[in-house]
C-alpha cells in the first residue's frame, strides 16, 4: 500500500537514529574479533601518506581495500574524526579472555571506564573517531536500497555498461596497479587473503573448517569457490530468464542466493558473517511486499542460535546449525528468484501496447470529468 513521501522519510529516519543507538549501546562498532580496530591503523597511516608504516600495521591478512577506501575521508574529516583507536565501554569478550590471541586482542580494545580524566593519552569515543564512518557507510546503504527498490523493469543501457567497466577499471589502476608494480609477491598475498603462514591446521565449526586439508586450502575453497559457484548460478538464471532478471525481488533474490553460497563454503564462524545476508533478506522481504519475517527469524537464530551454539555443543553440531542456516538463505533467495522469473517478461512491444493503453484510459477518465 502506497504510503506519503513525509511518512517514508520519517521512517527512514528513525532506522537511522535506532541504528545510531544500537551502535552507542554497544560502545561502538567493535566486534567480536576486533577487525574495526585494526584497520584503522594503517588507514590513518595512508592518510599521512606513510606507506612503509601502514604495511606495518596491517595486522590481519586481508587486501587493503577498508584503508584505501576510507583515508580519503579520514582526511577531510580529520578536525572531527581520524583516531585509529577508540576506547570502549564493552570488556573484552569471553570468547577471547584465553588463548594464542588473547594478548593481541587487549592489545587493541582500550576500556574508556579505566582511562584517568584528563590524560593526554585517553582515547576519543568512537563517535569521535574513525567508528564514526560506519554510521556513514550506512547511509550510502540505505540510499542503495532505496533506489533499487525504486527499480523498475528495463533493459540495461549502454551508460551503465560503461559505468561499470570504467569502476573496474579505476580500481585496478588506482588501487591495484602501484602495489603490484613496488610487491607482486606481497600484493598477490594481500589480494588473496589466504596468506596463513606458520599457521596449522585449525578446525572451527564449518563444514570446511572441519576439513582435515591446510589452513591456505581451507581459505581458497572458502574464498574462491563461491565466486565460482557464485558466477555459474547466475549464468544459469540469466540463460533461463533473462529480461525477468532486471526485476528488484529478482535482483535481490539472486544477489541473497550469491551471499548465502560464501556462508555455505565459510571456514570459520563470526558474527558479522551473517550481516550481509541478513540486510538483504531484510531488503527481500521489503521487495515482495510482506512483513520481514523471514528475516527477522533467520537473523534471531542466526545472532542467538548458531553463534552462541559454538559456545556450549560441540563443532559437528555448530557446523550442522551453521550449514542449516546458511542454506536456507540460499533457499529463500532462490524461491524469490524463481517466483519472480516465472512471471512473463516485458518487452518493448509490451511496454508500448501498456503505455498506448494508459494514455487511453487516461483521456477517457478526462473525457467523463
Amino acid at each position: 500500500m502506497p504510503v506519503p513521501a513525509a511518512v517514508a522519510w520519517a521512517a527512514r529516519a528513525a532506522g537511522l537514529v535506532l541504528f545510531f543507538v544500537v551502535v552507542a549501546m554497544r560502545g561502538g562498532p567493535l566486534s567480536a574479533q576486533n577487525d574495526a580496530l585494526a584497520v584503522t591503523l594503517p588507514t590513518t597511516a595512508v592518510s599521512h601518506g606513510q606507506w612503509r608504516l601502514a604495511e606495518q600495521k596491517t595486522v590481519v591478512p586481508d587486501p587493503p581495500g577498508y584503508p584505501l577506501l576510507a583515508a580519503p575521508l579520514v582526511v577531510v574529516f580529520r578536525p572531527l574524526v581520524g583516531s585509529p583507536t577508540w576506547c570502549s565501554s564493552q570488556p573484552v569478550p569471553a570468547v577471547l579472555q584465553h588463548g594464542a590471541q588473547a594478548s593481541f586482542y587487549r592489545s587493541l580494545l582500550h576500556l574508556c571506564s579505566s582511562q584517568l580524566p584528563g590524560s593526554r593519552r585517553a582515547l576519543p569515543p568512537w563517535y569521535r573517531s574513525q567508528g564514526v564512518l560506519g554510521v556513514l557507510a550506512w547511509l550510502v546503504l540505505l540510499a542503495g536500497v532505496q533506489l533499487l527498490l525504486r527499480a523498475v523493469h528495463r533493459r540495461p543501457t549502454m551508460a551503465e555498461v560503461v559505468k561499470i567497466a570504467g569502476g573496474a577499471l579505476a580500481v585496478v589502476v588506482a588501487g591495484i596497479a602501484p602495489f603490484w608494480s613496488s610487491d607482486q609477491a606481497a600484493t598477490w598475498h594481500a589480494l588473496s587473503g589466504t596468506y596463513v603462514q606458520g599457521a596449522g591446521v585449525i578446525r572451527s565449526g564449518t563444514a570446511v573448517g572441519l576439513l582435515g586439508i591446510s589452513e591456505a586450502m581451507k581459505l581458497d575453497i572458502a574464498r574462491d569457490a563461491p565466486v565460482l559457484l557464485s558466477a555459474l548460478v547466475c549464468v544459469a538464471v540469466w540463460w533461463k530468464a533473462r529480461d525477468r532478471l532486471s526485476a528488484p525481488t529478482a535482483v535481490v533474490g539472486l544477489a541473497l542466493a550469491c551471499l548465502a553460497t560464501r556462508l555455505v563454503l565459510e571456514v570459520s564462524i563470526f558474527e558479522y558473517y551473517f550481516l550481509a545476508a541478513g540486510v538483504f533478506l531484510f531488503v527481500l522481504d521489503l521487495a515482495i511486499g510482506r512483513l520481514p519475517v523471514w528475516s527477522v527469524t533467520w537473523v534471531l537464530c542466526t545472532r542467538y542460535g548458531v553463534v552462541g551454539l559454538a559456545s556450549v555443543a560441540g563443532p559437528g553440531w555448530t557446523a550442522a546449525a551453521f550449514m542449516a542456516s546458511s542454506l536456507a538463505a540460499f533457499a529463500l533467495g532462490m524461491s524469490a528468484l524463481s517466483s519472480s522469473t516465472r512471471q512473463p517478461a516485458i518487452g518493448p512491444q509490451a511496454e508500448a501496447t501498456r503505455g498506448t493503453t494508459s494514455a487511453m484510459n487516461l483521456r477517457s477518465v478526462s473525457s467523463d470529468g
